[in-house]
């Protein structure tokens, strides 16, 4: 799940994440989203919910994703992604990864 769009120094700024409604985000992975990168329906249409990783043809791509497993892998992909060291990249998915609407119900 690339994290394209996101910019390192919104991010890290003041180890401090961006707030919530800066930026329309993936309600699976927290990832900002933005035309290139909706997911789709079943009906082909753009899903302006859910990012193209995360959601495609109607369905998540991983059904069997938790959030927990989420967090563990959006904040690998930040360390990789964006160069983040694990305890602020880490810190930064605790922050967005459970607010985004898939995952708000189980809390």
């Amino acid at each position: 799940m690339p994290l394209r769009g996101i910019l390192k120094d919104e991010l890290v700024d003041s180890g401090r994440a961006p707030k919530m409604d800066e930026k329309a985000r993936c309600q699976s992975c927290g990832m900002p989203i933005h035309v290139g990168n909706f997911g789709t329906n079943a009906s082909g249409s753009m899903n302006f919910e859910y990012c193209n990783i995360c959601f495609q043809k109607g369905a998540f791509t991983d059904m069997d994703m938790t959030c927990a497993n989420m967090i563990k892998q959006t904040t690998s992909r930040m360390i990789q992604e964006l160069g983040m060291n694990e305890q602020e990249a880490h810190e930064l998915a605790i922050e967005i990864v459970p607010r985004m609407k898939r995952w708000r119900q189980r809390f």
